[in-house]
Formats: C-alpha cells, structure tokens, sequence
C-alpha cells in the first residue's frame, strides 16, 4: 500500500523544475533530486538541437531539520556539463 501526503519544504519548491521524486526507505524520507533534468539549454541559452554531455557525475545527500516524525533526507545527483 502506497501513502501519499501532500508534503512540501523550501528546498522542494525552489527546485520543483527537476521533478523531485520521494520514497519512504528505512524509516527515512527520501528525496531525489537529479539537477541533468533542468532545463540547461534555457539557462545557458543553447539551441535545442545542442548535446550536452555530462562528465564527473557524483551524488551526495543533505538531511533536513524537521518536524517530521522520520528525518527527510535530499539525495541530489549532479554532474558537470
């Protein structure tokens, strides 16, 4: 059985462009972020029909304070263009 709360943080709102997906593991709140789905092309004003490659991926995770009974934990994803 799947629960969903309408849930929402700062760090949720200011990044709502990469799609976040959440997930409940170990009883942690998990939020992943994957900054390769921004719209790149727009923020350095490139064409659309311009490949951008993606080298030096890493992935590192911050935890929130809150007052959630579980922690909530963002694992952000990124890599350079």
């Amino acid at each position: 059985m799947i629960i969903q709360l309408p849930v929402t943080t700062e760090a949720l709102e200011k990044n709502a462009d990469l799609r976040p997906s959440g997930k409940a593991e170990d009883n942690q709140i998990i939020v992943e972020f994957e900054t390769r789905k921004r719209d790149s092309h727009k923020m350095v004003q490139l064409q659309r029909s311009v490949n951008i490659h993606w080298i030096n991926e890493r992935a590192f995770e911050a935890q929130e304070l809150s007052g959630f009974a579980w922690p909530i934990i963002y694992r952000i994803t990124t890599a350079a263009g």
